[in-house]
């Protein structure tokens, strides 16, 4: 027909082998049926539409609440990796490396919103939000003026550490492939 047509998307577009089309990438998290292999391992909500499957359990503190997969995987068992929170605090490197637990993660349930969960007070004053993306995973941790009011009360030096090279850190555990 000696046409060109052009097609335009605002975000990325995942093309689907089964009719041979192009389509956005839903980014969407959603309840988990009970018959959905992740629901099995105690995933509730997720998304396995896009370019990896993205897999939340409710409660912050629940082995392995988070995990995501790739290979177009929907067993947050295979070719997954899992992770979780597991505490905040102090590391000096001026002091061979020494460190300090603050805070081991709390119960907090999540709460999904579009392509967000936010755990709210995973540590005092802290939330953490997952977002699932088109090409990614985004966690951000929020610190509140409780949590500042907290560290201000609890600085390094009340722990032997030095207050000037000290680093707040807030330690995540990964299981790949039975490798933590």
């Amino acid at each position: 027909t000696v046409q060109n047509i052009l097609e335009v998307s605002t975000g990325p577009i995942y093309y689907q082998e089964d009719n041979g089309s192009w389509t956005p990438i839903n980014t969407t998290l959603n309840s988990f049926a009970s018959n959905h292999p992740a629901y099995v391992y105690g995933y509730r909500n997720g998304n396995d539409h896009g370019l990896y499957g993205l897999y939340f359990k409710s409660n912050a503190q629940l082995d392995w609440p988070v995990a995501f997969t790739y290979n177009r995987s929907d067993d947050p068992t295979a070719y997954a990796i899992r992770t979780r929170l597991m505490g905040v605090g102090y590391v000096d490197p001026a002091s061979n490396w020494a460190y300090e637990y603050l805070q081991s993660a709390q119960s907090s349930q999540g709460q999904t919103t579009d392509n967000t969960i936010t755990y709210e007070d995973v540590f005092t004053g802290t939330d953490v939000t997952w977002s699932y993306g088109n090409t990614g995973m985004k966690e951000e941790i929020v610190l509140s003026n409780t949590t500042k009011t907290l560290l201000q009360n609890h600085p390094p030096s009340m722990y032997g550490l030095n207050n000037e090279t000290s680093y707040l850190v807030f330690i995540t555990k990964l299981d790949y492939q039975n490798l933590n």
